[in-house]
């Protein structure tokens, strides 16, 4: 028993370290600089933050920030992915956003009025830049640039959160997984720089961003990889025919130099065209 209870304690001891955030060494300069929107501000308004700012690494499935926290702050996603999370009103979590490295996390909290309360949550091991709310209004004031940069970037993610509520409208399963898969496809390409079809995303997670039923979602997917327009993989789906899932899309537009008219890549069969609106003369059924 005593041999049983010491191995008990020290994997809680484990277990326990894990989900504590840990404070490691970054030069906090360079990863200013290599967040987009943060790259033209003031020199004293980087070195401002280099000093006040924390930068601190988190295990899997911790909660790096909240709108809730009395403190309020900003943070800047340095390493990793990450979510931003809401809960919906039978209680399961919604994913609003999947946040990549030079992410901002924290825009609402420019203003005095929260009306969501939302959390980033790290989906991988990551690193983030974290910077109180009265450090960052007190910059705001003194700095214009800055203050500028935070605006534009804060407006951009209500205009992206606009979008995203217009496609969630729609009462089509498919409408909206296929805008949910090709807005992930264009984010993942503004991050990496490169274009590509693959998306590192879980059948679960997905279905937290529409959201919808697993099982609704997984049905919706085998059936077009029965159709050839994707493939998928383990954690992640790679899209075969974005001019398809184009055509499906309730508030995306079609991908720069798709026809929709015609097959993609040299690929004979039914058009995007055909897809959406019933192969062979069957009717979509999602």
């Amino acid at each position: 028993r005593g041999y049983a209870s010491i191995v008990s304690r020290f994997v809680l001891f484990l277990k326990g370290d894990e989900m504590h955030p840990e404070k490691i060494r970054y030069n906090s300069a360079e990863l200013l600089q290599r967040v987009p929107f943060l790259a033209d501000i003031e020199a004293d308004a980087t070195e401002h933050f280099v000093n006040l700012s924390t930068v601190r690494v988190f295990a899997k499935g911790a909660v790096i920030s909240s709108s809730e926290d009395s403190t309020g702050g900003m943070a800047i996603l340095i390493e990793g992915t990450a979510y931003t999370t809401s809960y919906l009103a039978d209680g399961r979590v919604f994913i609003i956003d999947v946040l990549s490295r030079g992410s901002l996390f924290g825009w609402n909290n420019l203003s005095e009025t929260r009306a969501v309360a939302m959390e980033m949550v790290a989906k991988t091991q990551c690193a983030a830049l974290l910077i109180d709310r009265r450090t960052l209004l007190e910059a705001m004031d003194i700095w214009p640039k800055f203050r500028q940069a935070m605006w534009a970037e804060a407006l951009a993610k209500i205009a992206t959160l606009k979008t995203k509520v217009v496609c969630g409208a729609t009462p089509s399963l498919p409408a909206r997984l296929a805008s949910c898969l090709l807005r992930l496809l264009a984010q993942s390409e503004r991050s990496d720089g490169e274009a590509g079809d693959t998306v590192t995303i879980s059948q679960h997670d997905l279905a937290c961003m529409l959201p919808a039923s697993r099982e609704k979602v997984n049905r919706c997917l085998h059936s077009w990889e029965e159709r050839k327009l994707i493939e998928l993989g383990m954690g992640c789906i790679t899209v075969l025919r974005r001019d398809a899932l184009a055509s499906f899309a309730f508030c995306d537009p079609v991908p720069k130099g798709t026809d929709t008219t015609t097959p993609s890549n040299s690929h004979s069969g039914p058009t995007a065209l055909d897809y959406r609106n019933g192969c062979n003369g069957a009717a979509w059924a999602g």
